[in-house]
């Protein structure tokens, strides 16, 4: 009996196992035939789906794409031959098609796209005509190149431009061909197809939509994508439908009801500011936010020394517009005043401690009826949250300063108090949450951006719709935010070519090289390079003792009483630093705070800067610049700079070839690869020896020898260094 039931529970795990794996439904990533990063990579995602490295019920029916041998995309129509699939563009609903064999015309001459989603872009009635080899060179008719043979030609054209032919052409077919512009008169046939697919009709109603979408209903998200079908939730539910009555046009009887799915796309951040300055990166639907960090509060003293209008005798009429997150605050307008006073304070939740706070001052034009001028912009101030501790103030006046073609000028500035406010933990040395403690480690962007990312086009052209939107919204407040100033303070960064900018990221990556080349110039400044025997012998003698009593020293590692001692010095270590605070606010009443560093002047190449770049940098494209001769400078500084760049890419890439034939060295010639081979077994019988005293001397002699003791000084190139640069590179191949 008991035999039997181990059985029956067998047989019920088996047969309810294949259903739990069948309710949960697999998850559909965007993939490729070419793995990897490469210029023309097609990614494949909703409507289309790819076989085999995705299931069917990841796309619709007829949208399903092949891989081939070569890695190359293909699609197969119901009433036609497989196509070579060029490109997909899923904003337009396009696709471009050719052949795989590179004669496009041999299938369009048998194309028929009915029974398949995909439509053409334009539909011309043409004539192939065959003509005479020489006929055909001495007109202007383009021949078809996989067609025809070593007497005739094939040639096409539209319908009624046959009689400009020449006379001796024939028809050999006329047919209704897709082509990509409704004006072309003539096709060689070189390029591509193009066509466009529908998401349904009903009823001769065409329902096309842009989408990707989902729609938050309550706490479940639903997914679909450009087609408005199949919306799905993660646990494979659908959402409900609706009924649209359908209203009545004309006078003739009509009467019907449409089934309508609408969705709209709630798993992805639309940014309204550039990355650099980003300050949110939440997704739209709220129930995805993830926990708030703290407060950010912020106040706004005031501002001083603010520069008045050119031809002007007021001053300014200066109000701010701050903006974090989804948030903005406007403070009021003091009129004709260059130290206005505001003290107002603002609040925002933090949800990413690595954004950015802005604040722009503007000039109030609007006090006078139908003036018809914008605000005029004074300045702004970003603050990154980044550079802030936790529960410390910051109070300060924060200049303002405005780039122009002129050079750096000071408007002004400005006094903030800004903090950002956590609740205090519970226990010491823990986080006060869960969300604070996990925030570093969590993705920036929400989990959509990185299984389904949209394109560098697509988010631009997101950015700019949602600038609309934000203008039209926060130009119905009262008093209302002009649309002058909402754009100025989400203005991108400029993309310009600036060679300020170029020489100031320059001198960013010799510091970073400069930041790691800097314990080894130390070592070999103190140690190495240097006369005294006894630095030497002091860290000869440091490190005989690590390699000989490295047991030791790892028991002292693992040993917790080692952890309190250190634990003890740390606490008396922190006793002294406040005791030393202490001191310093009796004796001088105040507690000297760090400062608050936004902006570097010698990293920016503004500390002396040179107008004639700054004029450059602010030009124009094409450039406005009439004068020859300053047009001429400016190439000869380019080419200088090009100068510096190509020696430094030139003696690194000839390293590098020399890197490489090392490795063609060790391909080539049997000898090299036997001494590698015997070197790299004694290396590891020295490693896996019982005894340890022989990888303990050859450590020791490395050590005695890199140190560099007068008997092992010689002053010139080591034997490895030679070896490695007689080494061939490509740099003689090029011709100078």
């Amino acid at each position: 009996m008991t035999f039997s039931k181990q059985i029956l529970l067998l047989l019920s795990i088996f047969f309810f196992l294949p259903l739990l794996n069948a309710s949960d439904p697999k998850p559909c990533y965007t993939s490729s035939c070419v793995h990897g990063n490469f210029d023309g990579k097609i990614h494949v995602r909703f409507p289309f789906w790819l076989f085999p490295k995705q299931p069917e019920s990841c796309g619709h029916t007829g949208f399903n794409l092949l891989c081939t041998n070569h890695h190359e995309t293909t699609l197969k129509l119901p009433n036609s031959e497989t196509f070579l699939v060029r490109d997909i563009d899923y904003l337009q609903q396009r696709i471009r098609l050719n052949d795989p064999k590179n004669c496009l015309a041999r299938r369009l001459l048998s194309f028929d796209a009915s029974g398949s989603p995909f439509s053409p872009l334009h539909l011309l009635n043409y004539a192939f005509l065959t003509c005479p080899k020489e006929d055909v060179n001495s007109s202007l008719y383009k021949p078809i190149q996989c067609l025809g043979n070593s007497t005739t030609s094939f040639i096409a054209t539209r319908l009624d431009l046959v009689a400009s032919v020449p006379p001796s052409c024939k028809i050999f077919k006329k047919l209704l061909l897709p082509v990509s512009e409704p004006i072309a008169y003539m096709a060689g046939f070189a390029g591509d197809l193009k066509a466009n697919w529908r998401c349904g009709s009903v009823n001769n109603i065409t329902l096309q939509a842009q989408c990707f979408s989902s729609v938050n209903s309550g706490s479940t998200a639903w997914f679909s994508d450009t087609c408005g079908h199949d919306l799905i939730s993660h646990d494979g539910r659908r959402p409900p439908s609706a009924f649209v009555e359908v209203q009545v046009g004309d006078t003739r009887r009509f009467a019907s009801k449409l089934i309508v799915k609408l969705a709209t796309d709630q798993t992805y951040h639309v940014f309204d500011e550039c990355s650099q300055y980003c300050s949110d990166y939440r997704p739209f639907a709220k129930g995805l936010w993830p926990g708030v960090l703290g407060k950010l509060e912020v106040g706004i003293l005031g501002a001083t020394g603010l520069t008045p209008m050119k031809n002007s005798q007021f001053q300014r009429h200066a109000y701010t517009v701050a903006k974090y997150g989804n948030k903005w605050a406007r403070t009021r307008t003091v009129v004709n005043n260059a130290s206005p006073k505001w003290n107002e304070q603002c609040s925002w939740d933090i949800y990413e401690k690595c954004t950015v706070f802005t604040i722009g001052l503007y000039d109030n034009h609007q006090l006078v009826v139908n003036s018809g001028l914008d605000d005029v912009p004074i300045g702004k101030v970003r603050i990154p949250l980044s550079k802030l501790d936790w529960n410390k103030i910051y109070t300060g006046s924060f200049p303002i300063l405005v780039l122009g073609k002129e050079g750096l000028k000071k408007t002004g500035e400005i006094q903030l108090a800004i903090r950002c406010a956590i609740p205090p933990p519970a226990w010491l040395f823990f986080s006060p949450s869960y969300f604070l403690a996990t925030s570093p480690f969590r993705w920036m962007l929400p989990k959509s951006h990185y299984k389904a990312p949209l394109g560098l086009l697509q988010y631009e052209d997101l950015r700019s719709k949602a600038v609309e939107v934000i203008c039209f919204n926060l130009n119905k407040t009262v008093p209302k935010l002009r649309n002058e100033v909402v754009k100025d303070m989400l203005k991108p960064r400029s993309k310009r070519f600036s060679m300020r900018r170029t020489i100031a990221n320059f001198e960013r990556l010799c510091r970073f090289f400069m930041w790691l080349y800097g314990p080894y110039a130390w070592l070999d400044a103190n140690l190495v390079s240097t006369t005294d025997v006894g630095r030497k012998a002091v860290t000869f003698g440091v490190c005989f003792l690590l390699v000989v009593g490295h047991r030791f020293f790892l028991w002292l590692l693992v040993d917790w009483w080692l952890y309190a001692y250190i634990g003890g010095v740390y606490i008396l270590y922190r006793v002294y630093k406040l005791r030393t605070v202490a001191f310093n606010m009796i004796m001088n009443r105040s507690n000297p705070a760090t400062p608050l560093v936004l902006v570097d002047l010698k990293l920016s190449k503004l500390d002396s800067p040179n107008l004639d770049i700054l004029d450059e940098e602010f030009d124009s494209m094409p450039s406005s610049e009439s004068d020859v001769y300053v047009l001429r400078m400016r190439y000869d500084r380019m080419r200088k700079m090009g100068e510096k760049i190509m020696l430094l890419v030139g003696d690194f890439a000839s390293q590098c070839e020399r890197l490489q034939a090392s490795w063609r060295l060790c391909t080539d010639h049997i000898v090299v690869v036997i001494c590698l081979v015997f070197l790299g077994y004694g290396v590891l019988r020295l490693l896996q020896s019982e005894t340890e005293y022989v990888f303990k001397s050859v450590l020791l002699l490395f050590i005695s020898y890199w140190l560099k003791f007068p008997w092992h000084r010689y002053g010139l190139p080591s034997a490895t260094k030679n070896y490695i640069r007689r080494f061939s590179s490509h740099e003689d191949l090029i011709i100078t």
